[in-house]
């Protein structure tokens, strides 16, 4: 299992499209690290290659975790429905399933955006970023 750093937002998005930009992964863990200085996502990743899923969904999580580190701004916009509110228990898997990872250029250094296909997103600024790859996980490109 691999980690490597980045400090330029092209760096870090050229790493997300060796990951399909973790099109319909599930984002299964968001965390403050050191002492809210780092946010670590943590998705799980569906695709085998593209266009096939992984034929293990069901059974384990094939991790591909991302950490922001020098975080200056955090935001997240829920976008939940009337219905989702009214009824959590309702509410399964399909509302972490992410549209796509991106990162581009910012003020602080490195903007991460992960996009749901609604209104749902949540946008990181931050000094760097570094990604750790799942153990027996081969890029998808």
């Amino acid at each position: 299992m691999g980690t490597t750093a980045f400090r330029e937002a092209a760096g870090l998005d050229n790493e997300l499209s060796r990951w399909l930009h973790c099109q319909e992964s599930l984002l299964v863990e968001m965390a403050l690290t050191h002492h809210g200085y780092a946010v670590r996502l943590a998705f799980n990743l569906t695709w085998a290659s593209e266009g096939v899923l992984r034929p293990d969904l069901d059974t384990r999580e094939q991790r591909l975790i991302i950490e922001m580190h020098g975080v200056q701004r955090l935001h997240m916009e829920g976008a939940l429905s009337p219905a989702m509110l009214d009824h959590p228990e309702a509410i399964n898997w399909g509302l972490s399933e992410v549209a796509q990872l991106r990162a581009e250029t910012c003020l602080a250094g490195i903007q991460l955006q992960v996009l749901w296909e609604n209104e749902r997103s949540i946008v990181i600024d931050a000094q760097s970023a570094s990604v750790t790859e799942p153990e027996d996980a081969l890029p998808q490109s």
